[in-house]
């Protein structure tokens, strides 16, 4: 039995010394004692292909294993192991564990429920297992009074669960981490075959348990050769901390100590390089000098220029990982290098694995991430996860959703959208899923139900109930399978099972997997659903028969699917590695790209992590309770990490940092990038931006799409008035005979001369689409004003927004109308003045026809939850304070309501017709309410239009077509004023009237004993003071008197002739904008005024015209401000104020 060191510097040979030494015994004794060659898991693959090659395409005798499964090899001819714990397991074990010991835990306790707080109590129970610290020592520590409070209340904890834990798995389960102890004490009784000869190589540093395995290794095995990555030349009694080699170095140390008391022979260490030209940099002296310097000061400069060195900063990431797309294109292309020769290692996975993944596919480049995916969003895990939540939700929207979106249902993916939509309109959840009953909500667009005004169709519904009825059939058991009380763990677990089995969930992945042309995320289903098999099977063996309710199930399920990860399939084909720098094992490569050496993420600006803090940890190692590494060894640790990462290639090195974050935020480079730009003065640092760089032009040609683009990047350079190189320019003519690209060429052309301009529609388009006659309402006018494609994307395409199963304003002021209409039309049909009513009368009233109106709208939306309850009671008594203030109006005003809801151009009033060219327009709409007074021998007629929320009528907006609806229902009234009186008629005014009770902060509320204010009508009146008085006066309107009798400046008035003129532009603006509308005009442009507000807010239409002011031809339509007095003037002609009145075009 001896022990030799192989010790060296990164590059110096040692993995290579070993794989010959193990390839010439297995070539020469190929039937000899086992060869084990020990290495980390993650690179077992890459070594048995090293060795296999080595050995002439195999060897019988050797076998590249890691601890883990020699333990599995070894102890199988000892009978095997009892069944081991996974990592899922154990965190259900310890939910349960926490959730009984719960009265003997002070912190635990209530960290219990915080999220992920049983992964981090499990990562901690496997380091204390890794560690060799019992619960009994934890239990000492607790009980010292040297230990401070805090550390004292968590090891007590820490103690309990962890002495709980190992009760529980006593006899019945083993940890994972106890597989190493019971393979030391099996090695020491003999289960390693006689002549076995060990290597290990790979290893910075080793767990207690493992030390305790390569101790039982030493004493039994023929020969131990271990390789370790250190300065053989400079190996101190006690190494620093800052030490570059200071983790190999502990290891060193604590392995000849270990030698020692195992009294076994120690061979003279083997110092590696035997030759200096036999190291891996032996073709680089550029990469020689940055290995043999790193880590010392001063820094030593390299006196030229190393083209082998590339240093590069990017504009961000994208640019960063594309240039290093270009580069290793250019390798292989120009060099003739493998992609299997090149290498990209990265610190911080997450920042960049999207983005190579999308980069390196849209260059074609062949990879292989070297890293285990969570499997969170696979579409098994979210179907779980969302029957659970539909279960426990008792079928809330939401969750069943999700469940119709995993397409593991047996529903297409089209009844599926048909069904969340209508499940959307109507507010569907609850038993109604699962009732077995058929769907008959329809969507009522109106409150009254004389009226049909439903959106669905029976086929429409037949279809969406058979949809229906097959989620029925298959929930309807599961539910019943898990409501109800608390039951065994396991009857949870037949009830997936059988949800499963009912939607064929194995046979769809299986199909999906069969149909995935990436090898890759096909194995993935695969993984996912013997994942999701193990999960149950876990849960049954750890807590079986335990009486769980549903909600304690549903978290430990949803905790287990956190935590399952997807398996990689090892790089074995030519593609470029990418994995970090802890993880993956790269000994050939010839390129290494290394990413991300920014400020804080190479070397990594590490965080605490685990149950116990830095300081409990060292306070613990001085009670001699060794723990893993505190964050500040970690720190020191990152500059060895650093030393791998950058000497990891033998003849290229690329080092590479972003300027700017995801989000634009600067970055600076780190010291480590700052202290290579020392070592390598006269390397220039390249800096590749957002485009590409000219000096790299042929690295842009990659693939039919990626060449494409960067052509027509080139070619829209030219349009816009700049030159294109010779370079560019024979590409870009040798790419128009190549079918691929010239095909991919012409569909992205137009993106080149994209302005987002739509072109006018044909006269014979419109002429079918509008016929002879333009049937309209004022508001359909008014969206043409506000914007032409807002207007064709309603009206013409008939676009609408989805419907919910909330209240808006739409519906509220449908709401407050029908309301005020029955209360009118029910004085009316009783013979009742409005003015003699009292107010509490009115009120008592209003509250009646609310109660019978509130089941009416949307299904009865107003009753399904005490929110809508809550909101009921506001709209009653919104309107009883606005049928309060009418009574109050009516009472002072001696005007008297003549019609209410009354139609146009659908009913008895025929509508008003205009003439536009060749095309008869014809108007229709409804007027919410037309009051008559009688005075001086003449009608005067008003109309008042009801608001959702406080309005005022201005005549700028009259004037550019935005608000034309008031004054074209006055003028309606005007033409057909013979149906309410025999006595000549007048426009007594146009006024909106605001139906809302706002709250009010007030720091002396009144007493309701007393009478508020109504508020006043807004709008348009004529300026007569009859008409004044008429109305009730100043306190009514908004218009006022001064002495002399004239109206006040801020009253909002025209006399006769203006309100004329009004009347005559009217008809003009509605004529104009309805030949527009037959002109084919579908642009967009919207409109913006001077105060910002513009036709864009709230645009449900967006996403669909990509109006955006940065392209060309997109502009607004800028709106001039016009007072009240300014828009009189024009009209009536004697306006002086020059071209304000007009409209501009403007970004």
């Amino acid at each position: 039995m001896t022990v030799r060191f192989i010790l060296g510097r990164a590059g110096s040979g040692k993995t290579q010394r070993c794989l010959q030494s193990i390839a010439h015994y297995s070539k020469t004794e190929p039937m000899g004692p086992p060869i084990i060659f020990l290495v980390p898991e993650q690179a077992t693959f890459q070594m048995e292909r090293e060795l296999a090659q080595m050995c002439g395409g195999g060897t019988f005798r050797a076998q590249v294993l890691s601890f883990r499964r020699l333990a599995y090899h070894l102890l199988q001819s000892k009978g095997g192991l009892p069944p081991v714990m996974s990592e899922l397991g154990r965190q259900m074990v310890l939910r349960r564990l926490l959730q009984e010991s719960q009265a003997e835990l002070t912190i635990f306790g209530r960290a219990a429920q915080q999220p992920r707080f049983c992964e981090q109590l499990a990562v901690q129970i496997r380091e204390l297992n890794n560690y060799l610290v019992s619960p009994e020592m934890l239990k000492n520590q607790a009980a010292s009074p040297e230990t401070g409070e805090a550390l004292r209340s968590k090891l007590s904890d820490l103690s309990t669960v962890f002495a709980a834990y190992r009760t529980f798995t006593a006899g019945s389960f083993m940890d994972p981490e106890d597989t190493l102890a019971i393979l030391a004490a099996a090695v020491e009784e003999g289960a390693l075959p006689a002549g076995t000869r060990v290597w290990v190589d790979g290893f910075a540093g080793f767990t207690p348990q493992e030390f305790q395995v390569l101790s039982a290794l030493f004493s039994t095995a023929e020969h131990v050769e271990v390789a370790l990555c250190l300065d053989p030349r400079h190996i101190p009694a006690q190494p620093q901390e800052d030490e570059l080699f200071h983790p190999t170095l502990e290891t060193y140390l604590q392995l000849r100590r270990l030698v020692g008391e195992a009294g076994v022979p120690a061979l003279p260490p083997e110092q590696l390089p035997l030759d200096e030209k036999q190291t891996r940099f032996a073709h680089s002296e550029a990469l020689q000098v940055l290995e043999a310097g790193f880590g010392r000061l001063p820094v030593e400069s390299y006196p030229r220029e190393a083209e082998e060195i590339r240093l590069v900063t990017a504009a961000g990431t994208r640019a960063e990982v594309e240039a290093v797309a270009c580069d290793i294109l250019h390798l292989v292309r120009e060099k003739g290098w493998r992609f299997r020769d090149i290498g990209m290692i990265l610190r911080d996975f997450s920042r960049y694995h999207d983005l190579v993944a999308a980069i390196f596919q849209e260059y074609q480049i062949p990879f292989f991430v070297d890293e285990r995916r969570s499997a969170t969003h696979h579409p098994l895990v979210e179907f779980l996860r969302s029957a659970l939540d539909a279960a426990q939700a008792n079928f809330a929207l939401e969750p069943v959703l999700q469940l119709l979106k995993t397409d593991l249902l047996p529903i297409s993916r089209e009844t599926a959208d048909k069904l969340e939509n209508y499940a959307r309109a109507h507010g569907i959840r609850g038993s109604r899923w699962l009732d077995g009953k058929p769907w008959s909500f329809r969507l009522r667009l109106s409150l009254d139900e004389s009226r049909d005004t439903a959106t669905e169709t029976d086929a429409h519904l037949e279809e969406i109930n058979e949809g229906k009825t097959v989620f029925g059939r298959i929930f309807t058991p599961f539910n019943r399978q898990v409501g109800g009380s608390a039951r065994p763990a396991a009857d949870f677990c037949r009830a997936i099972w059988a949800l499963l089995e009912s939607t064929d969930a194995e046979l769809q992945l299986q199909n999906w997997s069969e149909e995935d042309a990436n090898p890759a995320t096909a194995a993935q289903h695969r993984q996912v659903w013997s994942g999701v098999v193990e999960l149950l099977e876990q849960i049954v063996s750890t807590l079986g028969e335990r009486q769980i309710s549903l909600q304690e199930f549903s978290q430990i399920l949803q905790a287990g699917l956190e935590a399952l990860t997807l398996g990689l399939v090892p790089a074995g084909l030519d593609q470029v590695i990418v994995g970090s720098v802890e993880r993956s094992r790269q000994p050939r490569l010839r390129a290494a790209y290394v990413l991300g050496l920014s400020e804080g993420d190479f070397p990594a600006r590490l965080k605490e992590e685990g149950l116990l803090a830095d300081e409990e940890r060292e306070a613990l190692q001085e009670n001699g309770v060794d723990l893993a590494v505190t964050k500040r060894q970690k720190l020191f640790h990152e500059q060895y990490l650093s030393y791998i990462a950058l000497t990891r290639s033998s003849e290229y090195l690329w080092v590479s940092c972003p300027l700017a974050d995801e989000e634009g935020k600067a970055k600076r480079p780190s010291a480590l990038f700052n202290r290579l730009r020392e070592t390598f003065p006269y390397n220039d640092v390249h800096f590749f931006g957002n485009t590409p760089d000219s000096k790299e032009d042929l690295h842009a040609l990659a693939g039919a799409e990626k060449s494409a683009a960067a052509l027509l990047l080139q070619a829209g350079g030219v349009a816009a008035g700049g030159a294109m190189s010779d370079f560019w320019a024979a590409a870009y003519n040798e790419a128009l005979s190549i079918p691929q690209v010239y095909n991919r060429m012409r569909m992205l052309w137009p993106s080149l001369t994209e302005r987002n301009h739509i072109a006018p529609l044909p006269a014979e388009t419109v002429l079918e689409i509008l016929g002879t006659e333009l049937k309209s309402s004022v508001s359909r006018l008014e969206q043409f004003a506000r914007c032409p494609f807002a207007h064709f994307a309603r009206y013409v395409l008939r676009l609408q927004e989805r419907h919910e199963f909330r209240v808006e304003a739409p519906e509220m002021g449908n709401f407050f109308h029908h309301a005020l209409r029955l209360f009118a039309e029910s004085l009316q049909a009783e013979g009742l003045d409005w003015a003699q009513l009292e107010t509490e009368e009115a009120q008592a009233r209003m509250n009646s026809i609310v109660e019978e109106l509130i089941p009416r709208l949307q299904g009865e939306i107003l009753l399904s939850s005490a929110r809508m309850r809550y909101l009921a009671e506001r709209l009653k008594e919104t309107l009883a304070q606005a049928v309060a203030a009418l009574t109050e109006h009516a009472r002072r005003s001696q005007f008297k309501t003549v019609a209410v809801e009354m139609s146009f151009g659908s009913g008895k009033t025929p509508a008003w017709q205009l003439r536009c060219g060749q095309t008869q327009l014809k108007l229709y709409g409804q007027i919410d309410r037309i009051d008559l007074a009688e005075a001086e021998g003449k009608a005067w007629l008003r109309v008042i239009d009801y608001k959702s929320t406080p309005i005022e009528l201005k005549l700028s907006d009259v004037w550019h077509g935005l608000s034309l609806q008031l004054l074209a229902y006055l003028a309606v009234v005007k033409e057909n004023a013979r149906a309410f009186s025999a006595l000549p008629a007048e426009s007594a005014g146009a006024l909106y009237f605001g139906i809302h009770k706002p709250y009010e902060r007030l720091d002396n509320p009144p007493p309701e004993a007393v009478t508020q204010k109504p508020p006043k009508l807004d709008g348009l009146m004529l300026a007569e003071p009859k008409v004044l008085d008429l109305m009730g006066g100043p306190e009514m309107v908004r218009a006022g008197l001064k002495r002399d009798g004239s109206f006040t400046q801020l009253s909002r008035v025209a006399d006769a002739e203006q309100t004329e003129a009004l009347f005559t532009y009217l008809r003009e603006k509605l004529v104009e904008l309805a030949r527009e509308i037959t002109s084919g005009r579908v642009e967009a442009a919207p409109f913006k005024k001077a105060d910002g507000s513009r036709a864009c807010t709230f645009c449900p239409f967006m996403p669909v015209c990509r109006f955006d002011v940065s392209m060309e031809g997109n502009r607004y339509r800028h709106l001039s401000a016009l007072s009240h007095r300014q828009v009189l003037e024009l009209v009536s002609g004697s306006y002086e104020g020059g071209e304000a009145c007009g409209q501009s075009l403007d970004g």
